[in-house]
């Protein structure tokens, strides 16, 4: 069974498309299937052409991944992107053991409820959580159903201090691993003499070794290497 995901309010433009498989031996999609995609496909319609969010604007942050849910109105996952109950559950912060497996699902769930009901109360609906993984941001945007039904639409984003998602990018680089040292000092704003001062050898030394970054990396100039980290 699929369906086309329309902009909703947006002149009905096809965004998408979404299918759904059920093995051998298991029962076909009935009427009853048909209608629940129906509200999901009308859910995810609202939240693709909704209007964008408001950025997360903390100057020494940056979002690292994000990743969206559709939750039904007791807090059921209707829809959720890959990487979605990853990170919610980074966000959540406790540790699971084989003690508290069983109850974690119930306790994400209840941890996501409060997180809707913050959000819903916050400035431009966007609810911070500190947790040992991190620091993360929810975003939410109420969905009206199809069939009368309200949903939410809640998108997560693990923040990542500058320094952290540039060292994140320079791993991702076909770098050397002093080459991605320095990388990622030339992207932090360290002139030639600060970076031979952290390397301990030569303002000379150091100058060689950026030359190299840039050659390797194919830019001619210092703002292009924290580009690159960035976008990598």
């Amino acid at each position: 069974m699929y369906g086309v995901v329309r902009a909703v309010g947006n002149g009905r433009e096809p965004i998408g498309q979404l299918s759904l498989y059920r093995g051998e031996g298991e029962p076909a999609f009935n009427t009853e299937d048909a209608e629940a995609l129906r509200d999901v496909l009308h859910y995810l319609g609202r939240a693709l052409a909704a209007t964008p969010y408001a950025p997360v604007t903390a100057p020494s942050e940056q979002i690292a991944e994000e990743a969206m849910a559709v939750l039904s109105e007791d807090g059921e996952v209707m829809f959720a992107d890959e990487g979605w109950t990853r990170l919610a559950r980074l966000a959540r912060g406790e540790p699971i053991s084989p003690m508290q497996a069983k109850q974690e699902p119930k306790a994400l769930r209840e941890f996501l409820r409060g997180v809707v009901i913050a959000a819903r109360a916050a400035k431009n609906a966007l609810h911070q959580v500190d947790s040992p993984w991190g620091k993360f941001a929810f975003r939410h945007h109420a969905l009206a159903g199809a069939s009368g039904g309200t949903a939410t639409a809640l998108v997560v984003s693990r923040l990542a201090a500058e320094s952290v998602r540039l060292t994140e990018g320079a791993a991702k680089l076909s770098l050397s691993a002093q080459q991605r040292e320095v990388a990622l000092l030339v992207a932090l704003g360290q002139t030639n003499a600060e970076i031979a001062d952290k390397l301990g050898v030569s303002v000379n030394t150091a100058s060689y070794h950026v030359k190299q970054v840039f050659a390797k990396l194919e830019v001619h100039d210092r703002a292009d290497v924290a580009r690159l980290l960035r976008q990598a």
